[in-house]
Formats: structure tokens, C-alpha cells, sequence
């Protein structure tokens, strides 16, 4: 985990880039444009991949202010399996 330091109206906030890493069930072309239709509109969303080369179709996404319980949620109510990969 990264920490930013930010400016706000004179005083210094810090705010924690996380990276989540999550297996799923995301399998081809089509599955990608469903999840950047749902990743890309995201302000907390900085950036995202999905690699369908690794066994567990990991996705990982670098985020400031979501958690990985909400990006399950979101997946899940989509249509896919998603669940948190131990360290």
C-alpha cells in the first residue's frame, strides 16, 4: 500500500491507495466491456486489469475510497463470481 499526500484548503490530508486483488470468473472480451462499464465510470477507480491468462482470472485495481466488499457487491449483482485473494 502507497500513501499520497494532498492539499485540501491548506491542510494536509492523507489518503491511502489500495490495491485490490480479486479472483473471478471473467473469461473473455465480452466480460471485460461489462466490468469497464462498471469500473470506468468510478471516480475512486484509478485504474484497473483483469488477467485471463492466470488461472484465477485476477482483477486488480488500484482505488482510492472503495472497498473490496463494494466492488464484490457490484460485481456479484453483475452477474460474476468475485472474491478477495488472500495474501
Amino acid at each position: 500500500m502507497t500513501v499520497e499526500m494532498q492539499q485540501e484548503s491548506g491542510n494536509t490530508a492523507i489518503t491511502h491507495r489500495r490495491l485490490l486483488i480479486l479472483k473471478t470468473n471473467i473469461s473473455g472480451l465480452h466480460d471485460i466491456n461489462v466490468v469497464a462499464s462498471l469500473l470506468d465510470g468510478n471516480a475512486n477507480v484509478d485504474r484497473w486489469n483483469v488477467d485471463l491468462q492466470d488461472v484465477d482470472h485476477v482483477l486488480r485495481i488500484e482505488t482510492i475510497g472503495i472497498t473490496t466488499d463494494e466492488i464484490i457487491q457490484t460485481l456479484t449483482q453483475a452477474g460474476y463470481a468475485c472474491e478477495e485473494l488472500p495474501d
